[in-house]
């Protein structure tokens, strides 16, 4: 157990969090600062199949990133290794030693090989039953933060009005209140606490409920265009 008298203060568990947080900001530079809000795939990390200390070097180069994810589709043994072996790498041979923020899909189950896949989200919203929705969304929690991963990148919290918008499966349903009940059930089931005040269960995840509103009615329903839509229609989403 590290001597903590020696230890700078953020990385002493006993200090309260806004303490740490200024001393670590205080130490870091622009250029770490700026990769903290850098998302790496973890492809770049790969050689041959296996993450490797070599591979590792040639992706950090001795920084840290905010976000490591995927690879998505490996199966999930193999995602909690490289998960292990990157985190790892980010504590014990970057400056700073501050841990990476690992992320993976959730919608319907961990996005890996040997994980359950429950039904897409588009069915969830057609059961009615958000308690239903908060025990699967614990299930999948439990399930995928065993492989090392932290935060899922689920709900979606945006409304399915577009049917040519080719995420339309992703979406609870298109009544903002039906979305905004399973979302919320979602919430409740995945991280089981607030994360900003409670520590997060080891057995539970971070959300990151998505997308930026006005998101699902892209102009012809393709995705990631421009959409246009007025005032009384946003204040409708």
């Amino acid at each position: 157990m590290p001597d903590v008298e020696s230890e700078p203060p953020y990385r002493n568990p006993a200090l309260p969090v806004e303490e740490r947080v200024a001393d670590l900001l205080g130490r870091m530079s622009v250029e770490e600062k700026v990769a903290q809000l850098h998302e790496q795939p973890k492809e770049f990390q790969i050689r041959d199949g296996r993450v490797t200390d070599q591979s590792l070097e040639e992706t950090f180069k001795g920084s840290s990133y905010g976000t490591i994810s995927g690879p998505f589709g490996d199966e999930a043994r193999t995602i909690a290794i490289h998960n292990r072996d990157a985190q790892e790498y980010a504590l014990a041979k970057t400056r700073l030693g501050i841990p990476l923020l690992t992320v993976i899909e959730t919608l319907h189950g961990g996005l890996a090989l040997g994980m359950t896949i429950y039904p897409q989200t588009i069915a969830q919203g057609a059961t009615w039953n958000p308690d239903l929705i908060r025990e699967m969304a614990g299930l999948i929690a439990t399930e995928t933060r065993a492989c090392g991963v932290v935060q899922s990148l689920s709900p979606m919290s945006t409304l399915a009005r577009d049917p040519r918008w080719g995420r339309v499966e992703e979406c609870f349903g298109e009544c903002p209140y039906l979305v905004s009940r399973f979302v919320v059930a979602y919430l409740e089931g995945m991280q089981a606490v607030n994360p900003a005040e409670e520590a997060l269960p080891r057995d539970k995840m971070l959300c990151m409920s998505k997308v930026i509103a006005g998101y699902e009615m892209p102009r012809a329903g393709l995705n990631i265009a421009g959409a246009s839509i007025g005032e009384r229609e946003m204040r409708s989403l």
